[in-house]
């Protein structure tokens, strides 16, 4: 993982299970890593949640037309804080006029097989005290970021939850005001190889 300031990890994770890769008050990204591969999980299916509306992209094959319609008609009454594009193995969701999200489907090879998996990219406009996650955790507003593997299990999402019990995620949670991020510059980070 690369976090908002550049920082690289490796996450490896429980095969199968569910992370919280980044939540603010306005939306949450989980993280579902993949039953098998190396010890440095990899993804294989992202859960986006805005509002009540939730989005699942993973590795299986799509028709770009025929999702961007579905994500369309989930989209209608969200107003304009919400604009997602799709393309072939690529999803591009823009929030709250300033965040974006890319889900992308890749493959690389492990042990000479194709391993399909999901990387994910964060664009915010900068730092704030009310991120969190995995990948949250590196966009505070404090350069006092340390990981370990032992810090991994905090983020697992527990069976029947969408969102962690420390998430600042609201359903109901207004965008944030431009000014809020004012003098603070972007930050990016990403999972995999974007």
């Amino acid at each position: 993982i690369v976090g908002g300031l550049g920082q690289k990890f490796d996450f490896f994770g429980r095969p199968n299970a569910i992370y919280t890769l980044l939540t603010a008050p306005q939306f949450v990204i989980n993280m579902q890593l993949l039953a098998y591969g190396p010890a440095i999980r990899f993804i294989g299916a992202a859960f986006v949640r805005f509002r009540d509306v939730t989005w699942r992209f993973d590795t299986g094959h799509f028709t770009p037309k025929k999702m961007q319609a579905r994500v369309d008609k989930q989209l209608a009454g969200l107003g304009d804080e919400i604009v997602a594009k799709v393309r072939e193995g690529t999803m591009e969701i823009d929030i709250c006029h300033g965040y974006r999200i890319v889900l992308q489907q890749r493959w690389t090879l492990s042990r000479g097989n194709k391993l399909f998996h999901v990387d994910i990219s964060v664009d915010v406009p900068g730092c704030h005290r009310h991120f969190g996650g995995v990948l949250g955790e590196t966009y505070r507003c404090n350069d006092e970021f340390e990981w370990s593997k032992a810090r991994e299990e905090e983020f697992r999402v527990k069976f029947g939850r969408s969102v962690p019990r420390n998430s600042t995620f609201s359903p109901s949670a207004a965008c944030f005001d431009e000014q809020e991020f004012a003098g603070r510059e972007r930050m990016q980070g990403k999972t995999g190889l974007l």
